[in-house]
């Protein structure tokens, strides 16, 4: 790296390293053979420097506009709900809104029911695992039940205790929501037989509430990703700039040895070693003859 590629490095906006002047230790490398090995390496993370901050500066760019479309979608829900609710009659959303509280909650308890269900399936494979693994220790027929024996039986023995009490639990969760789920279904049959009319009235105003909900979990979600990934991003530029100060603390100290032997003189070397305690005495003892001054 040559002294006019190491330069002024600007970050990414309104971050709290604004800017770095990443040059004072890096520029001088070719004058010192002996730490020219820290080119390549400087190099490599400026560039990532770079790229880091070019990454940054697009997701908060991203992360805005997302931000700005949640609250476009928020506002257009609003006004588009209160015009349905105008069609359809506040009366009749207000009575048939448990029934259709009482579908969501449905729909809710069933996607957490069958994520309980694949939680339970892995660990009722790691309980009939451990299972296993403490039938195979204890049919070892060595005639022998040593130490280290006994410490794998322990260990399977713990494991298998863990893994069941998991998912024992599991089972208990699985089916206090099946429970939960069937109570819900009748309540909400039992709404629908009582508000028929009501509820096919303001149909069209829950769906059109659904699908906002939707869209509006979506963006969420998205903004929560980009939050995230920005968060990865300038934690890795803080890494990165760390790793650089690092090395810039390394070759002021290499630079400063190396200099700090060639300023040493060896003896015989172009004049005679003056003593420390004698060096101001010789200086004082130096006359100019302004004779031999040339003018």
């Amino acid at each position: 790296m040559s002294s006019n590629t190491a330069k002024f490095h600007q970050n990414y906006e309104d971050d709290p390293y604004e800017s770095h002047f990443i040059q004072d230790e890096f520029n001088d490398l070719e004058c010192f053979p002996e730490i020219k090995e820290f080119d390549s390496k400087i190099q490599e993370l400026l560039d990532d420097l770079n790229s880091y901050s070019t990454k940054i500066n697009e997701l908060e760019k991203m992360f805005q506009e997302e931000n700005s479309r949640f609250q476009r979608v928020l506002s257009e829900n609003s006004i588009k709900l209160k015009e349905i609710t105008k069609l359809c009659g506040a009366k009749h959303i207000d009575i048939s809104r448990p029934y259709y509280d009482a579908l969501l909650k449905i729909n809710n308890l069933k996607n957490q029911c069958q994520k309980t269900v694949l939680q339970f399936e892995k660990y009722n494979k790691l309980y009939l695992d451990a299972k296993q693994a403490i039938a195979d220790v204890e049919a070892n027929d060595d005639n022998q039940f040593d130490q280290l024996k006994q410490e794998k039986l322990n260990i399977a023995n713990l494991k298998f205790s863990e893994v069941n009490k998991k998912r024992q639990e599991l089972e208990i969760e699985h089916l206090g929501m099946m429970a939960q789920i069937r109570i819900t279904e009748y309540t909400a049959s039992q709404l629908k037989e009582k508000h028929k009319n009501s509820i096919r009235k303001s149909k069209i105003y829950f769906n059109e509430s659904d699908n906002f909900r939707s869209k509006l979990a979506s963006i969420k979600d998205c903004i929560q990703k980009l939050k995230q990934e920005i968060g990865d991003c300038k934690n890795h530029y803080s890494k990165t700039l760390k790793n650089l100060g690092e090395i810039s603390e390394e070759i002021h100290e290499r630079r400063s040895q190396l200099l700090s032997k060639s300023l040493k003189r060896e003896p015989g070397v172009g004049a005679e070693i003056i003593e420390n305690n004698s060096l101001p005495e010789e200086l004082s003892s130096l006359k100019i003859n302004t004779d031999d001054v040339v003018k």
